[in-house]
């Protein structure tokens, strides 16, 4: 069964979705483990059991394999949801599995303890960025917790599945609020 192999996100929601886009992110087909195409989904969720309403932007992504690649994805990501200024709804929240743990590059930048650089696509200098996401899981579990472990599933030994928050009131809130995302 040789050939191409696909894989997709999802973002399921029981409040009414608004928006939804996709961006694909950066590949680099010479580099093997960096052998899917990745996507960054984006949905606008109007959460409409507060008042007022809020409009909560979703993102969910698989990145790479890939050490490299998922430092670019990073990159992307960030300048992805720092573009969408003008149409960014209350809070920002970005999940999903990111092949990566909190020690490593592309957690720390979007997470704001290390800069990361691209080369801007209008001119020849390097520009240097910093993420501002909140991590909801080291928030609330400010020590290790074995608990968060995610991969792999069986006996897990490392977290590599996030939450990340932009603008958001507080963490228990993105928590219960995905929950309930997960038992509607």
């Amino acid at each position: 069964m040789g050939g191409r192999s696909e894989e997709g996100v999802a973002i399921l929601s029981k409040y009414p979705i608004v928006h939804t886009e996709y961006v694909l992110l950066l590949r680099n087909v010479e580099d093997p483990d960096d052998n899917h195409q990745r996507v960054l989904l984006h949905a606008q969720v109007a959460i409409t059991s507060v008042c007022p309403k809020v409009i909560v932007d979703v993102y969910v992504t698989h990145l790479s394999l890939s050490a490299p690649m998922r430092n670019e994805s990073a990159l992307h990501i960030w300048r992805t949801l720092s573009s969408a200024s003008e149409k960014r709804g209350d809070v920002q929240i970005l999940m999903g599995d990111f092949n990566a743990e909190p020690h490593e590059p592309s957690i720390q930048f979007l997470t704001g303890r290390t800069s990361l650089s691209f080369a801007n696509d209008s001119s020849e200098y390097e520009e240097e960025m910093i993420g501002d996401m909140v991590d909801t899981y080291a928030e609330l579990h400010p020590t290790e917790d074995p608990s968060g472990f995610t991969y792999p599933t069986c006996q897990p030994t490392k977290r590599i599945d996030y939450i990340f928050t932009r603008n958001c009131c507080s963490s228990t809130w993105t928590m219960q609020t995905v929950a309930s995302y997960r038992q509607g």
